[in-house]
């Protein structure tokens, strides 16, 4: 369910979506659980600013598994010429029963070659805390427990 707030140069929007296990239940906080996000994007001139709040519950988890996360967010995109757009911005996860809490950090760029092909480029790097372990994608590509990730990621899109 979401639902969607415009005027001007301002949008909000509000989702909240459940996803279950096979047996009905919210038993993992970042596989099946409930969602509640709300955030919202304020165009200043070339700026494009974005903030969001995301709320993960999982109240079926097993016995001291996480069953809340909170992701915090802010960025900005800048349109340096109509071509070339600059991206930044900044991540914050808690997790409850010590899953930890990390920073992610990232910086990019988009060119547009014509009105369907696009280069990107962005590098990140993700700051966890002693007991967290996320990585700078969402892969099973984690570090251990504690331990930093830098990655960088570069391609093409065309559209069709």
């Amino acid at each position: 369910m979401s639902a969607v707030y415009t005027a001007g140069p301002v949008e909000v929007r509000a989702i909240y979506d459940m996803i279950r296990d096979g047996n009905g239940k919210f038993s993992d906080i970042f596989n099946f659980s409930k969602e509640a996000t709300i955030g919202g994007t304020y165009t200043i001139g070339k700026a494009k600013l974005f903030a969001a709040y995301e709320n993960l519950s999982a109240p079926d988890a097993a016995a001291g598994a996480p069953t809340k996360a909170n992701h915090y967010w802010l960025g900005v995109n800048y349109e340096l010429t109509p071509a070339l757009t600059l991206i930044g911005a900044a991540y914050r996860v808690n997790v409850n029963h010590g899953g930890g809490n990390a920073n992610l950090f990232m910086a990019g760029a988009n060119y547009n070659l014509s009105k369907r092909t696009m280069l990107y480029a962005s590098v990140g790097t993700v700051q966890n805390s002693a007991t967290a372990n996320f990585s700078v994608e969402a892969t099973n590509n984690n570090p251990a427990p504690g331990k930093n990730q830098l990655g960088a990621y570069t391609g093409i899109v065309h559209s069709f």
